[in-house]
């Protein structure tokens, strides 16, 4: 009968876990079923651009009226193109272009002198006029849809790597040749040899082609091979190694840190449900990684995750590279980094922020890590841990959608929108218990407004100050020997700062006047007391 249960048991985990690895299985081949559909969308949507040019360039260049002079020269030797200005036009459906050095006007009196020459007709559509042309040849105009065929690697924003002998690899570039004035097309004998370049089509579909690059390693294929949603990640890893930052610089074989990384991830997340695996990866890179206040941009490392995560120390854009590989080593998908503006940050504009979605919530584990005061926090102290977009985007915008007049503004203005943004929700979500919230939460229980200035004068009349002489705290007349203290002295210029530490959550503090050796007065907030 014991074995009975103990198979039973076995049986319904791997059935739990089999249910699992079927519904996270199911919602990645929608992810990726989603994904292709919006390519193949595109791809559609840019083909019928391309024939509905074709079909323009068709209709623009039907032949007119000509004098019967002309219709002498039309031979079986002989053939009259029609093209537009560009000296183009359509043959099976291909547009293609006529240059040539040398051309003489036909006119009736030159008759004889054309009689017997070989060479093409051109009629020029626009005017109607008609030329010999010598010393000619041909241009295939060739659509972007289908460049892919003649280049050596054709490469999108999203997928900027490729797959060769179990090994993934990207391209480090900078210099690239871009056409503005060709939306979807490209003349052949405008490019050099179209088989030794890379061609790339960035997010707001321009494209252009790379000559100088070099070939670099990402992963082997084996360390990722089981991941349910691997191509974030290797999008955000070929973003990362392929950086113009590293053009002069050797990049290393990651394999062996990604194995220590991957194999760290396994034993913090094992037998944990989705959300204890975030919470739990998210309290480590706050427990392990610090922020650096001291940036160089001079310095290219800091645009390295690996050396966020040998250092423990970067800034916020790779605290959130390595949270999404922490992620998809513990089998969390639909994840994505998103990098723009926090307009309350102090370096806004000059400097983008990052931060991850994972399905409909937002984390941002840089703003979570405590630079004033390095303390580790509790789990129930981080501010912004899934948060809904309307509250999360109190401060920030994506993509190019940041107001331009706000790049003008002070820092002071600016964070006076975002106070007054998250304040508007704060009866939306009073009851959830939300830490960005408190801040708000106490000015309106205290009857303070949303932007005012809290002052030491002010809080006296919120807390109690207990005045300490000689290590002794008088409380209710009664004097008590303070034994072991931490604290933190405050004034009105760093009090919201210390408050903002605290969550405002200061109940079970104590605020004390501490008589000086001089004479003088000084506020303390007591993280510690003990009598």
């Amino acid at each position: 009968m014991k074995k009975i249960k103990i198979l039973f048991f076995i049986f319904l985990l791997l059935y739990n876990n089999y249910s699992f690895a079927i519904s996270s299985t199911d919602n990645v081949q929608e992810k990726i079923f989603n994904q292709k559909y919006e390519n193949d969308r595109n791809d559609e949507k840019q083909k019928t651009i391309e024939i509905l040019k074709i079909n323009n360039l068709k209709n623009s260049l039907l032949l007119p009226g000509n004098d019967s002079f002309i219709y002498n020269y039309i031979s079986w030797d002989r053939n009259i193109l029609v093209t537009n200005k560009d000296f183009e036009f359509v043959e099976w459906n291909n547009i293609k272009r006529i240059i040539f050095t040398k051309y003489y006007n036909i006119n009736w009196d030159d008759y004889n002198f054309f009689k017997n020459k070989k060479w093409f007709i051109v009629n020029k559509s626009w005017t109607n006029d008609f030329i010999f042309v010598e010393n000619y040849d041909f241009e295939t105009k060739i659509p972007y849809s289908q460049i892919s065929k003649y280049t050596k690697w054709y490469i999108t924003s999203n997928s900027k790597y490729l797959l060769e002998n179990w090994v993934y690899y990207g391209y480090i570039f900078s210099n690239s040749l871009y056409f503005p004035d060709e939306a979807y097309w490209l003349y052949t004998k405008l490019t050099w040899d179209l088989s030794n370049f890379i061609f790339y089509k960035t997010e707001d579909w321009k494209y252009s082609f790379i000559k100088d690059y070099k070939k670099v390693k990402l992963i082997s294929s084996n360390i990722i091979y089981w991941l349910i949603w691997k191509y974030n990640f290797l999008k955000e890893l070929a973003d990362d190694v392929s950086s113009p930052w590293f053009k002069d610089r050797n990049v290393e074989d990651y394999d062996e840190s990604f194995k220590k990384l991957k194999k760290e991830v396994l034993n913090l997340t094992n037998w944990l449900e989705k959300d204890e695996k975030i919470k739990k990866i998210y309290s480590w890179i706050l427990e392990n990684i610090s922020y650096t206040e001291k940036i160089s941009f001079t310095d290219k490392k800091i645009f390295s995750w690996i050396d966020t995560y040998k250092n423990k120390s970067w800034v916020c854009s790779w605290y959130t590279i390595l949270f999404l590989y922490m992620l998809s080593f513990a089998w969390i998908d639909d994840v994505d980094v998103i990098k723009w503006d926090v307009i309350d940050a102090q370096d806004f504009p000059t400097i983008w922020h990052a931060w991850v979605k994972i399905w409909n919530y937002y984390y941002d584990p840089t703003f979570d890590d405590p630079v004033w005061l390095n303390r580790a926090k509790k789990f129930e102290e981080y501010k912004y841990y899934k948060l809904s977009k309307d509250i999360f985007y109190t401060n920030r915008y994506d993509y190019w959608f940041t107001p331009a007049s706000l790049k003008k503004t002070t820092l002071d203005y600016r964070k006076n929108i975002v106070k007054k943004n998250i304040s508007s929700l704060v009866s939306k979500y009073k009851n959830s218990w939300l830490v960005l919230l408190k801040p708000y939460i106490f000015r309106e229980k205290n009857w303070l407004s949303y932007n005012e200035k809290i002052t030491i004068e002010k809080l006296k009349k919120i807390k109690t100050f207990y005045k300490v002489t000689n290590n002794y705290l008088e409380i209710n007349s009664q004097k008590k020997f303070i034994t072991n203290v931490s604290y933190l002295p405050i004034t009105d210029s760093n009090l919201e700062l210390a408050l903002e530490q605290f969550n405002y959550d200061i109940d079970n503090y104590y605020f004390l006047e501490r008589n000086l050796w001089n004479w003088k007065m000084e506020l303390r907030m007591a993280i510690s007391l003990k009598f």
